[in-house]
């Protein structure tokens, strides 16, 4: 049942409560008016004498005239709303907001621009922070399903948190999870798009939204990914560009690799922490700084320079309570609707989210 039921059937259960009350009221004061001795009347001339007395018989004064029933439908609107509208904990809690920093504000705007599941594609000249973001998105979803690293080398495995698990089979990603291909031309490049490992990855996006996966691809230019890849894409994140890259790029998206050429141009400080983010869906097209990720080392951007074995599979760590209590928060702050908080977060009811709302942080019990 959402708000609108709610708020319908309990003013509907209010009306009909000050309707039965007022007419259980004009019933009670008849009654001790009538017969206050509760003496049995012997005849009728005594009966009339009692409940009449010497007037002819009146018709019943409990019966609620149309005026009634409207003021009372009135009064119990008004109060109604007073108790919406002055104490809404009764429909949703009142959990004060703490005020967001700059990085909490980016972050719910990624959040809002790229949906779960999607086709994200990053581009962008070496050494423009593509892996950085990459992580970072993986970070910041990482609430709402479990994520996972394809292909990661064996000495370069440390470097993750426990919650990012490894995968070296684009099939093993599992119902509803995100999945990260860091400098994907090196095992889905466009000059080898008949190998098994590029079917089988265009496969996957093809069934994507079926699977709810989240797929996050990496690469230098989207003309080294397999073209079925990149006509399958949501949302289009691009890094500052190589000075030739607009020239080289695939002609789909020539134009808006130019202009974010035009744009990067402008932007003064370090071009890293900004991004130009293409989404048809949510009617985006513009710059967007981001945040490097908590566990982020160099390391992570070169995983691939030199040759290793690949690492074995390695699970997805599950979110605990305390990790969701810290999002959910952190989710409120932003001021992403509760019914998103649910989503990202993997709850199921409003309640549990305002119970998280209402747990002190660690930091003021420890004090």
């Amino acid at each position: 049942m959402n708000e609108k039921q709610l708020l319908k059937w309990g003013l509907g259960f209010w009306i009909g409560y000050k309707i039965l009350k007022e007419i259980n009221s004009n019933s009670q004061s008849l009654t001790n008016n009538v017969n206050p001795g509760n003496s049995t009347p012997r005849n009728l001339v005594e009966y009339n004498t009692i409940h009449h007395g010497s007037q002819p018989p009146q018709p019943s004064q409990n019966r609620l005239t149309y005026q009634d029933i409207r003021r009372i439908m009135e009064e119990s609107i008004r109060e109604a709303f007073d108790i919406v509208l002055k104490k809404p904990t009764l429909l949703e809690p009142q959990i004060p907001k703490p005020s967001p920093d700059p990085q909490t504000i980016e972050a719910g705007k990624w959040l809002k621009i790229i949906p779960h599941p999607s086709v994200v594609i990053i581009i962008g000249r070496r050494g423009s922070g593509k892996s950085a973001l990459a992580y970072w998105l993986l970070e910041l979803y990482r609430y709402r399903a479990l994520s996972f690293v394809l292909g990661m080398p064996q000495q370069v495995r440390k470097l993750l948190p426990e919650w990012l698990g490894i995968i070296n089979d684009p099939n093993d990603a599992p119902q509803g999870s995100t999945l990260l291909v860091d400098e994907a031309y090196l095992r889905f490049s466009a000059r080898e798009s008949q190998k098994l490992s590029n079917r089988e990855i265009s496969r996957i996006v093809n069934l994507s939204r079926q699977k709810r996966l989240t797929l996050i691809f990496v690469t230098q230019q989207a003309s080294y990914i397999d073209k079925n890849l990149a006509s399958a894409l949501d949302v289009l994140v691009i890094k500052e560009p190589a000075p030739l890259q607009t020239k080289f790029e695939r002609h789909e998206i020539n134009e808006i690799v130019r202009t974010a050429a035009e744009k990067f141009r402008v932007v003064s400080g370090d071009r890293r922490v900004w991004s130009l983010v293409y989404s048809q869906a949510a009617n985006f097209f513009d710059m967007l700084p981001n945040s490097l990720p908590s566990f982020w080392n160099d390391r992570l951007s070169r995983v691939y320079a030199s040759s290793g074995t690949l690492s074995e599979t390695k699970p997805a760590g599950k979110t605990t309570k305390k990790e969701k209590v810290r999002r959910v928060k952190q989710l409120h702050s932003m001021g992403i609707p509760v019914s998103q908080i649910m989503e990202d977060v993997g709850v199921r009811s409003r309640t549990t989210v305002y119970n998280y709302l209402k747990i002190p942080d660690i930091k003021s019990e420890q004090k």
